[in-house]
């Protein structure tokens, strides 16, 4: 066993790829995990925020999940235009899921509700949205060298993963260390910061999507 974990080690030093992979592969396992967190918010307050929030995350490791298959199984750079492909699917799927969002926040201001939370709840909420911001900058130092449609599709996804936590975390921290008197001002910083994070996630996959486009026609016309 001790033979199995230092051989591992030692590829996983050597072997950028493995590495990309096993970060892609725990990022979808504390998205699950914070998924499941969200089912049971939605749960207990009965409604339909947390439970769409729970959706999110779910498909965001779904799609990661499908993107750390793809590198486990094909070698680096080994097909760009497939890999590129994926790239813009990726792109795709984070346009639909922010467009589906964006009508989530508008829903929640409208219906004007707040969940008042314990700490704990908070706490572990701030704990993932730290999380999940130092691990995008991360993972955005360490592997823009490699240039990879794979993995910085990756990346682009754990971005957007960040993002949204603090719109959520920001929403709950407003209405548990809140007053009834900031009513007015919870809703304007929910509207606020829920347009610009659904605004700036949209251009991400537009962005996306035209690099992908114009890679998949140079290379096309290259051939």
């Amino acid at each position: 066993m001790n033979k199995r974990v230092k051989s591992f080690k030692e590829q996983y030093k050597s072997d950028a790829g493995l590495r990309i992979r096993t970060s892609l592969y725990r990022n979808v396992v504390i998205n699950l995990a914070y998924a499941l967190f969200q089912l049971a918010l939605g749960y207990k307050h009965h409604t339909v925020w947390f439970y769409s929030m729970a959706g999110y995350y779910g498909i965001l490791a779904l799609v990661r999940f499908l993107l750390a298959k793809y590198s486990e199984k094909h070698n680096m750079r080994s097909d760009l235009v497939k890999e590129w492909k994926l790239y813009r699917w990726c792109g795709i799927s984070l346009f639909l899921l922010n467009v589906t969002l964006a009508g989530f926040v508008y829903y929640i201001m409208w219906q004007g509700r707040a969940f008042v939370h314990h700490e704990i709840t908070v706490i572990a909420m701030a704990t993932y949205t730290f999380y999940a911001f130092t691990m995008a900058v991360i993972d955005f130092n360490k592997y823009r060298k490699l240039k990879n449609p794979v993995y910085t599709a990756g990346k682009m996804l754990g971005l957007a993963t960040a993002l949204v936590s603090m719109l959520t975390l920001e929403k709950a921290m407003l209405a548990t260390f809140g007053t009834d008197n900031d009513e007015q001002f919870r809703l304007i910083m929910t509207g606020a910061t829920g347009a610009g994070v659904t605004i700036l996630i949209l251009g991400m996959a537009i962005y996306m999507v035209i690099v992908a486009n114009k890679q998949i026609k140079k290379i096309k016309d290259i051939k």
